[in-house]
């Protein structure tokens, strides 16, 4: 059985499973995060192959926690996802580290400033944040 999983920081996560062919999507959130994932369930029954996933990735357009979280296990799970920044701390200045920033932007900081008020990285020196900028353009294309 393979595994695809999107988590925020201790907050929502996602997951989706294949085995023989077979594909389910499990997840835990919000109100609005579960209607999302029962609909999505019915889609994922009928997939049948990772061309199927590479087409359903475009299903997910919004940057919705859900839809944002569902394109990662999708590419993870098409060998497409790309982590867009490896450092396990991306602000040094503040010791903030890369979760915390993409926690932020998954649950709604979507521009460098929002980013900087929710988790204070760049807000000292400022060299980190064009990997800010990195991260919201990965998650939010």
């Amino acid at each position: 059985m393979a595994k695809f999983r999107s988590e925020s920081l201790g907050r929502e996560w996602l997951e989706l499973t294949e085995s023989d062919g077979q594909y389910g999507l499990a997840g835990l959130g919000d109100l609005s995060f579960l209607k999302s994932l029962q609909q999505s369930r019915e889609l994922v029954g009928g997939w049948a192959s990772v061309d199927d996933l590479k087409v359903a990735v475009a299903s997910f357009a919004s940057n919705s926690i859900f839809d944002l979280m569902m394109r990662e296990v999708l590419q993870k799970a098409t060998g497409e996802w790309q982590e867009p920044f490896t450092e396990d701390e991306l602000c040094h200045c503040r010791l903030v580290p890369t979760v915390v920033v993409d926690s932020a932007i998954l649950a709604g900081a979507h521009t460098p400033e929002e980013v900087s008020r929710q988790t204070n990285a760049s807000t000292q020196c400022g060299t980190c944040r064009p990997d800010v900028e990195k991260i919201l353009a990965a998650r939010l294309r």
